[in-house]
């Protein structure tokens, strides 16, 4: 295993260095991997993305879309190019005057809108993606959102649509013909993978000596996460704070009125102390009563409380070291806007930082090492939510499961902290199994605590 590769690893701290996505199959560097999961400005149909090219000195903006895969993508069998010349498409039945490679035939054959098409050769280290494509509205042509390792600064570049050969190679190495922003063509793209291929040799790819290799992954915009995640919000809201807790306190209900008095008296103590009320809901009614609590009072307890422990966890997630990746997936910037206006619908305050960007898509910030300049005009750029530190729920589930999420939070609510012993909501209220109904008698004996009362 190169230091490259991906892969599962059993310990939760380990998680906070290595993420678990099938990509990993493809060689990719991490940092790409995890830049392909976290591209932070998502679909929506308020904020389509916006690429440019220039035409006329003129940008021309280029709208597309971009879904996340799941982590658990299939990963397909690749198609080998070698950089063999041939008058007829081998993918279209095509035939033109002037010769193409496999590669460039390869290309012109991929179907415009969203794609996830990687190129990849581990050998040398290369590793492209391109992810939309759209007719020209620039130079002559069809054109590429790209996103490319650069394997000597040690970093994923995301060129988006017009700035993979401007900026992205020695320009000493391009024909000065590609030195433009009309934007990122199928003559363009083979320009970056000679330069980027050539390593001081004559031989570059695609060749016999340095295949590519091409996997051409589904984008299915119906199953992927995002867009899952966003039809669930507009329709019933289920990937907002408040349908977890719904579940959670009619799981926590029924165990608050059998709690320890000691936990009882405090966490009464810490809703009493809330300065907002949101509007009553049954599950919240229910367990008020259990504690003899106001509802209102109870509700924005329980939502200001999550949004704490959301925070905590994606935190704990990276080990608690500034600028590392965490196990935890980010909550997208428009989903922590949504949280916070269904607070205030229900006159409260925002539960959620949100912080904001003015987005240029494929931009590449000015850096004075490098002389990359930011590519997209002052007048096209868009300010938008960034995602936010915040454990997403998804995320959470899929790692925890919903009941080892509830439980979680539960030891969160009456310790106030987030690693505690795995246990039942009866082992966090101080229920002993005796007293708990079934479904609840799960983790604390494995812990060598027979009454499931870890705390007292």
């Amino acid at each position: 295993m190169t230091n490259r590769d991906i892969y599962c690893s059993p310990t939760f701290e380990s998680f906070a260095i290595f993420e678990d996505s099938n990509l990993s199959q493809l060689g990719l560097p991490k940092e790409m991997i995890r830049k392909i999961h976290t591209k932070e400005e998502h679909y929506t149909e308020k904020y389509p993305q916006m690429g440019h090219t220039y035409k006329s000195r003129s940008a021309v903006p280029m709208p597309y879309k971009y879904f996340i895969p799941s982590p658990d993508i299939e990963i397909p069998e690749p198609i080998k190019l070698r950089g063999r010349k041939s008058n007829r498409s081998p993918f279209q039945d095509k035939e033109v005057r002037s010769e193409y490679t496999d590669f460039a035939w390869y290309l012109q054959s991929i179907p415009f809108g969203e794609i996830r098409i990687f190129v990849v050769n581990r050998d040398i280290d290369f590793f492209m993606f391109l992810y939309h494509k759209q007719a020209s509205k620039g130079a002559t042509g069809e054109q590429y959102a790209v996103m490319a390792w650069d394997p000597e600064r040690k970093k994923v570049v995301d060129y988006g649509y017009s700035e993979l050969t401007t900026s992205g190679v020695d320009r000493s190495q391009l024909r000065g013909v590609h030195d433009t922003k009309g934007g990122n063509t199928n003559g363009k793209i083979q320009e970056f993978v000679r330069a980027m291929t050539r390593q001081g040799g004559k031989k570059y790819a695609p060749s016999l000596e340095k295949p590519l290799y091409v996997y051409a992954l589904p984008v299915t915009p119906e199953y992927e996460p995002r867009v899952t995640r966003e039809a669930r919000t507009a329709a019933k809201g289920e990937a907002l704070s408040n349908s977890f807790l719904r579940v959670f306190a009619s799981r926590f209900a029924p165990l608050a009125a059998k709690s320890n008095p000691k936990i009882q008296a405090k966490l009464i103590n810490e809703i009493d102390g809330s300065r907002y009320s949101y509007g009553q809901e049954p599950e919240f009614d229910e367990l008020a009563t259990a504690l003899g609590s106001d509802a209102g009072r109870t509700q924005a307890w329980l939502m200001n409380s999550f949004a704490k422990f959301r925070k905590e966890l994606f935190e704990e997630g990276r080990a608690r070291t500034q600028g590392a990746p965490s196990a935890y997936t980010k909550t997208a910037g428009f989903e922590l806007q949504k949280e916070n206006e269904e607070a205030r619908k229900k006159g409260t305050q925002n539960p959620y930082m949100v912080s904001t960007k003015r987005f240029s898509p494929d931009e590449e910030g000015a850096d004075p090492e490098t002389g990359f300049r930011e590519a997209q005009p002052e007048k096209y750029k868009r300010e938008l939510p960034v995602a936010g530190e915040y454990a997403s729920i998804p995320s959470i589930i899929s790692i925890h499961t919903l009941d080892g999420a509830i439980d979680k939070f539960a030891a969160f609510l009456v310790t106030g902290k987030i690693k505690t012993p795995e246990v039942s909501i009866a082992g966090a209220l101080g229920v002993t199994m005796d007293d708990a109904d079934d479904e609840f008698k799960r983790s604390s004996v494995s812990k060598g605590k027979e009454s499931g009362n870890w705390l007292f």
